[in-house]
């Protein structure tokens, strides 16, 4: 199983993980992290900024994103993943797209495989913390390898980790394309 030290630290972005614009592209990605917004400006169709954070989640740790449209996404990644400008199709990474979440439940992505999550009547192992406003959030049990989404409108599902991933660190992530903003709210615990 996973463990982080008790002093790890607030949960924060890594600025170095987000890929470079290349000099005198169309596109730009940033990061603020005054703010914790990440955007990709300009470019084509399905251009995409992907952030990750500086250290690993611990076990049942939540951390959130706010959106303002639906081309963003949530997930995880091992600690092995090089800076990439998408999350998904990454051998290293799982992702969920709010483009893909409905009250039905969501479609969680990896390398091998789209698989869906949906909604049950179940009680998470990991609670959502008090102050939950983000529109969507995800925690990771180590302990039984699986990890938990809520997504405001659909509530919540839970969706076992790839045998490549279970029992790694795993770090928090998040990803915007078609010009699309979001923020991310870690969740300290109480």
């Amino acid at each position: 199983m996973a463990k982080v030290l008790p002093d790890a630290g607030p949960l924060e972005m890594d600025p170095s993980s987000l890929v470079e614009n290349t000099e005198g592209a169309c596109v730009r990605r940033h990061f603020d992290e005054a703010t914790n917004t990440l955007s990709v400006i300009g470019g084509g169709w399905n251009d995409t900024a992907a952030i990750r954070s500086k250290r690993p989640l611990e076990h049942k740790e939540w951390f959130g994103m706010s959106f303002r449209c639906a081309q963003s996404g949530i997930g995880v990644c091992l600690s092995n993943a090089p800076p990439t400008k998408a999350l998904r199709f990454q051998p290293t990474c799982m992702v969920v797209y709010m483009d893909c979440v409905s009250r039905a439940g969501a479609n969680f992505m990896s390398f091998e495989k789209k698989e869906t999550c949906r909604v049950s009547p179940f009680t998470a192992v990991c609670d959502l913390p008090p102050r939950t406003n983000t529109d969507t959030a995800m925690c990771v049990d180590y302990e039984e390898n699986i990890i938990y989404l809520f997504h405001r409108r659909m509530g919540m599902c839970a969706k076992r980790l790839p045998p490549h991933m279970a029992g790694q660190p795993l770090y928090a992530g998040i990803q915007v394309w078609n010009s699309g903003t979001c923020v991310f709210v870690p969740m300290p615990t109480e």
